[in-house]
């Protein structure tokens, strides 16, 4: 075999393992809102993104949806019987160990995820978040907005810190991810 060959190869290796690393995510419900213009919002976090720190930081990939979006497709009866199965099975989206719902509840949100896990489904936005889990603190890293057309609308990076309020979706968050950090045997990714 020659040099332009193990090269060819090797690129498209490379490209599949990147590409597959691309799409490959693990979207987790972790609350709704109403922000502006009394626009309702549903954010999903990326449970594949999670990285944990030596210092107990934590940073990780979220995604908000418009209801609209996530509900056309979590209403189709695959998407319904792929979360009732879950539910069924005894999956419990991370979210409930803090905020307890009826189960009907349980297969609607298990729905969601389904929905945005499996289906081309529009961000609002995506936010790489990081969270000092010791100090109660949260600040955006990197950030992109997104137009109703799936168009870039602005590009934010690398904000202050801030302190997480009480009973807000940041803190829902850090409930799940801190308290998952505390029992995980997540590898370690970033060491500061």
């Amino acid at each position: 075999m020659n040099a332009k060959n193990v090269q060819g190869i090797i690129c498209l290796v490379l490209f599949f393992i990147f590409t597959h690393q691309a799409w490959a995510a693990d979207w987790k419900y972790f609350g709704g809102s109403v922000v502006s213009k009394g626009e309702t919002i549903i954010n999903f976090y990326d449970a594949d993104s999670i990285e944990y720190s030596y210092n107990g930081n934590v940073i990780v990939w979220t995604k908000t949806v418009i209801p609209a979006e996530i509900e056309k497709k979590a209403r189709e009866k695959e998407v319904i019987q792929k979360a009732a199965n879950k539910v069924i099975k005894g999956y419990t989206t991370p979210y409930f160990k803090f905020i307890p719902y009826e189960r009907d509840t349980y297969v609607e949100i298990t729905a969601w995820e389904e929905a945005v896990n499996h289906y081309k489904i529009n961000a609002k936005t995506n936010i790489l978040f990081e969270i000092d889990c010791a100090d109660k603190k949260i600040r955006m890293l990197s950030g992109v907005s997104y137009k109703n057309n799936g168009e870039i609308e602005s590009n934010s990076k690398n904000n202050d810190w801030n302190n997480i309020s009480p009973e807000s979706n940041g803190e829902t968050l850090k409930n799940i991810l801190c308290s998952a950090g505390k029992t995980s045997k997540a590898t370690r990714k970033f060491g500061y």
